[in-house]
C-alpha cells in the first residue's frame, strides 16, 4: 500500500499516472481493512513486531491519502483489533494509542482500559506487553498526560520487589526506543516536585542515602 501511495503522490520513473493508481487503492484498502483483525489472530511473538510495523505503515499511508471513506474503514478496523481479545496485547495497546491520537478514543475510555489491563487480576507480562504497544512512538504521550503517568506509576509501585527485579529487562524494552533526551525528560517529569509531592505525601519518608541509591538505579534504568 505504501508503494502505491508514494506513486500517487510523487510518481515513478515509469510515468505511472495517478488515475491508474486510485482505482487500485479503492479496491485494496477495503480488502485490507476487512481482513487485518482476523490476520492477527494466533501470530507468534516474533511476528508481533512485524504486525506493529504493518499497522503503523497502513496508518501513515492512509493519513497521507486523507480520503474520508478510507479513514472511516480504517478506524473501524482499528476498533475491531482493539476489541478482539484474542489479538496480541502489544498490538491492542498500540491500536489504543492510535485511536487516542486520532481522538477516536477519549481520555476516560483509555483510562478505563488501562485500569483493566494493569489491574492486579491480570498477569504482569500481559500488562507489560500492552504498555509496550501503548507507549510505542514519541514520549510525548507520557510527558504531557500526567493521569496516564500516574496510572503506570501506581501499577509499577504495586509490583513486589522480587518480581520487579525479574521483569526489569521487560520494563526496559518499553522505554528502549526513546532517545536519551526523551528518557531524561520523562525522568524529570516523574521527579518533578508537583508529581512527587502528590504521589508520596503522607507516606514513608526515605532517607537521603536510600534516596541516592534509588536515583542512581533509575538513571541506570533509563540509560540502558
Amino acid at each position: 500500500l505504501s508503494s502505491l501511495v508514494r506513486i500517487l503522490r510523487y510518481g515513478d520513473n515509469r510515468g505511472t499516472l495517478g488515475t491508474h493508481v486510485i482505482p487500485l487503492l479503492d479496491r485494496i484498502i477495503p480488502a485490507i481493512c476487512s481482513s487485518i483483525s482476523s490476520d492477527l489472530r494466533g501470530i507468534s511473538q516474533e511476528e508481533e513486531e512485524e504486525a506493529l510495523e504493518r499497522i503503523n505503515d497502513l496508518n501513515y499511508s492512509l493519513g497521507i491519502l486523507a480520503k474520508p471513506e478510507h479513514n472511516k474503514l480504517w478506524n473501524s478496523s482499528l476498533w475491531q483489533i482493539l476489541q478482539e481479545k484474542s489479538n496480541p496485547l502489544i498490538v491492542r495497546g498500540y491500536v489504543a494509542r492510535l485511536l487516542y491520537d486520532k481522538r477516536e478514543l477519549g481520555d476516560i475510555d483509555l483510562q478505563a482500559r488501562m485500569r483493566l489491563q494493569l489491574s492486579r487480576g491480570q498477569e504482569i507480562e500481559g500488562g507489560l506487553a500492552w504498555l509496550r504497544g501503548l507507549l510505542k512512538g514519541k514520549s510525548s504521550f507520557l510527558l504531557f498526560h500526567h493521569r496516564f503517568r500516574e496510572q503506570i506509576d501506581d501499577w509499577v509501585s504495586d509490583i513486589d520487589e522480587n518480581t520487579f527485579k525479574e521483569r526489569i529487562p521487560l520494563l526496559r524494552k518499553i522505554f528502549a526506543h526513546y532517545s536519551p533526551s526523551e528518557r531524561k525528560a520523562l525522568y524529570r517529569a516523574l521527579a518533578s516536585p508537583s508529581f512527587s509531592k502528590k504521589k508520596w505525601e503522607d507516606k514513608i519518608k526515605v532517607d537521603e542515602e536510600e534516596s541516592g541509591l534509588i536515583t542512581q538505579m533509575i538513571d541506570e534504568f533509563l540509560e540502558n
